[in-house]
């Protein structure tokens, strides 16, 4: 849950949404992981009232759905067949 949230909040190989981050910071914290209430400090501090009004809204399911950055590096390349 950790891992998710901080890859959203720096925008790591997903595009950056601290909306997602969030909740799933929150989820770590009710789950007794120490670090994810320091991070959900930080967050709070940068996010709107309405941004993390919508975080607490969201469901597992629609917490799940990322969107890829387009910039990000394809771990594997494909190779061209011939």
């Amino acid at each position: 849950m950790f891992n998710i949230g901080s890859v959203l909040a720096k925008g790591r190989y997903v595009k950056r949404d601290l909306v997602r981050a969030y909740w799933w910071m929150a989820e770590a914290s009710s789950h007794g992981y120490a670090g994810a209430a320091d991070v959900l400090t930080t967050l709070r501090k940068v996010m709107t009232t309405e941004q993390i009004a919508d975080a607490q809204k969201l469901t597992p399911d629609s917490a799940m759905t990322f969107e890829r950055r387009r910039s990000a590096t394809p771990i594997f390349k494909r190779r061209k067949l011939e």
